[in-house]
């Protein structure tokens, strides 16, 4: 499934393979585009996925709304028994999770190879 919003963000979720689902972002995740990406993750937490992977390598711009949305993602899949990993964010974007220090809590890999390895891991 592939959605392009008006603004430039774009979320692309893969079909579910040995329980993992890839969702990749691109553009710029703001207020016009976090309602967007809430929807694909609830749906994705909803349908009993086992392992997401979000892809950040093509995210140019995330702003708190959009963080929430992975929290509230993340803590849903945690509450499954499931896990949420983020892939290969760009420098900016590392800073944000630096700063609310989210690698405390989300695993985050440095590319998606990573990810999808830890996720089956």
């Amino acid at each position: 499934m592939s959605n392009a919003s008006r603004n430039g963000f774009a979320v692309e979720v893969s079909d579910a393979e040995d329980d993992l689902v890839v969702v990749s972002l691109a553009g710029e995740l703001d207020l016009a585009g976090a309602p967007e990406l809430a929807q694909a993750l609830a749906r994705i937490v909803d349908a009993g996925a086992g392992r997401v992977v979000v892809d950040l390598t093509r995210l140019a711009f995330l702003d708190s709304t959009g963080l929430r949305e992975l929290i509230v993602a993340a803590k849903a899949l945690q509450a499954r028994d499931a896990s949420l990993t983020l892939a290969g964010p760009r420098p900016n974007v590392q800073r944000l999770f630096d700063i609310v220090r989210l690698s405390e809590t989300l695993a985050i890999a440095p590319s998606l190879e990573d990810a999808v390895d830890r996720s089956t891991a």
